[in-house]
C-alpha cells in the first residue's frame, strides 16, 4: 500500500476519490535522497528530517470506469519521502506523521461556476447540475433542474407568485419591467417548456441540457453579478 493518499476530485470523471501515489520522483530538500535508506524503528530520527520537502507523484483514479492518470505535486516532511519505499513493500509499515499537503494537480480538475451574489437556494444545485454535464448524466434531470433554478432565481428577483400564477406569466412580467431582454425572455420560455417536457416525458437530449445550463449561467451573471459589478464600479468613480 502507499503511505501517500489524497482525497481529490478526479479531473477526468469529477468524482471525489482517494488517490494513492504509486510512484514518486526525486524530491526537493537540502540533502540528496538515499538510494537504500537505513531504517531502524528503535533509533530516533534526526530532528532535521522534520523539515518540509516537496515532490510530485503519479496516481490513477480508483474508479473502475475511469482510471485516469493524475500528477500530484505535494509537500511533506523529509523522512516521509525517505521511507516511502518501505510502505510500498511492507503492510506493517505505518506512517503517523503530519498529512501531506497538495500543492497542485494535473490535469486541473474542472471547477463549476459559482458566485457569492447568487441566491443561496440555487448555488449548490447549479454546481451539481454543471457536474452532471461533465459526468454525462441523465439530461432530462438536468433540463428539469434548470427550469427549477430559473423559477427560484426569478422569485429571488421579486417575480414570485404575486407576479403571476404560472412561470410563463412571471417571465413575461420580468420582460415588461425591463429585467429581461427579448432574447432572454425567449430562452427563459424555452427553459420553462423544455423543463416541463423533461419532467413529464424524460426525453431530453444532452445538447439541450448543455444549452440550458449555459443559458442559466448567463442569466445568473446578468441578473445578479452584473448589477453588483456596476455598483462597485460606481462607488469607485464617485
Amino acid at each position: 500500500m502507499s503511505m501517500f493518499s489524497f482525497n481529490l476530485k478526479c479531473p477526468h470523471c469529477s468524482c471525489l476519490e482517494y488517490f494513492k501515489i504509486h510512484r514518486i520522483e526525486n524530491y526537493h530538500s537540502r540533502e540528496p535522497a538515499q538510494t537504500e535508506p537505513q531504517y531502524n524503528a528503535n533509533i530516533p530520527r534526526n530532528p532535521k528530517d522534520n523539515r518540509p520537502a516537496q515532490s510530485y507523484g503519479t496516481a490513477n483514479c480508483p474508479r473502475v470506469n475511469c482510471g485516469g492518470p493524475v500528477l500530484i505535486w505535494f509537500e511533506s516532511i523529509h523522512f516521509s519521502f525517505r521511507d516511502h519505499g518501505r510502505s510500498l513493500n511492507s503492510t506493517e509499515w505505518i506512517y503517523n506523521g503530519p498529512p501531506p499537503k497538495v500543492l497542485g494537480v494535473w490535469p486541473t480538475p474542472p471547477c463549476a461556476d459559482d458566485s457569492e451574489h447568487w441566491p443561496d437556494r440555487l448555488r449548490t444545485v447549479f454546481t451539481e447540475v454543471q457536474e452532471d454535464i461533465s459526468l454525462n448524466r441523465d439530461p432530462s434531470r438536468i433540463v428539469g433542474t434548470c427550469r427549477s433554478i430559473l423559477e427560484v432565481a426569478l422569485a429571488s428577483l421579486g417575480y414570485d407568485k404575486s407576479k403571476g400564477k404560472v412561470l410563463s406569466d412571471r417571465i413575461d412580467a420580468a420582460r415588461n419591467d425591463g429585467l429581461l431582454t427579448e432574447a432572454m425572455r425567449a430562452w427563459a420560455h424555452k427553459t420553462r417548456m423544455d423543463g416541463n417536457d423533461a419532467l413529464h416525458e424524460l426525453n431530453s437530449s444532452r445538447q439541450e441540457a448543455i444549452e440550458l445550463v449555459n443559458f442559466i449561467r448567463t442569466f445568473l451573471e446578468i441578473t445578479f453579478d452584473l448589477p453588483k459589478r456596476i455598483l462597485d464600479l460606481s462607488s469607485v468613480t464617485d
